[in-house]
């Protein structure tokens, strides 16, 4: 039994942007669990209700150069779902991948940088759904998948 998919609008973080040279490949995290994610959006990339619709404000190159984009980078807060989390770490780690060999395959204003990863230990989303005795569904999942896969482990040693 899985726990839906599950995810807060994101907000604009305080944390100061990085260079592209500095993305890092990243581990999964166990699905079972939230997470706040600070992740980094170059100006050519939406995701999902991260920000609106509207593109970063285009300055065109007055020497017939290379367009730029102000401001260059966003920097996002967002809590998520294990599964969600994942997924901004496979984008994370197939854009770095990419764009680590100077943009030969990559496209470098389609950035995706997962800047941060914490676990949220005692958070309960605001739309769960409670059993009778007013403990939340997916707590209770949880609980039984962590009881499981610590039982399974000691029976394997």
């Amino acid at each position: 039994m899985a726990i839906k998919m599950y995810r807060e609008p994101a907000e604009p973080s305080e944390v100061a942007p990085i260079k592209a040279a500095e993305a890092k490949k990243l581990e999964k995290v166990p699905a079972n669990k939230f997470y706040r994610v600070t992740f980094q959006l170059g100006p050519c990339r939406s995701f999902g209700k991260a920000f609106p619709s509207v593109t970063w404000k285009e300055n065109k190159s007055l020497t017939g150069g290379e367009s730029t984009y102000d401001p260059v980078y966003r920097v996002f807060d967002q809590i998520l779902d294990g599964s969600n989390t994942n997924g901004l770490i496979q984008e994370n780690n197939a854009w770095q991948a990419a764009n680590i060999r100077q943009k030969v395959e990559g496209d470098i204003n389609r950035m995706l940088i997962v800047l941060d990863v914490k676990e949220m230990k005692d958070y309960v989303p605001p739309n769960m759904t409670f059993l009778h005795g007013g403990m939340p569904m997916q707590v209770l999942e949880m609980i039984v998948n962590s009881a499981v896969e610590s039982r399974l482990k000691s029976s394997t040693k």
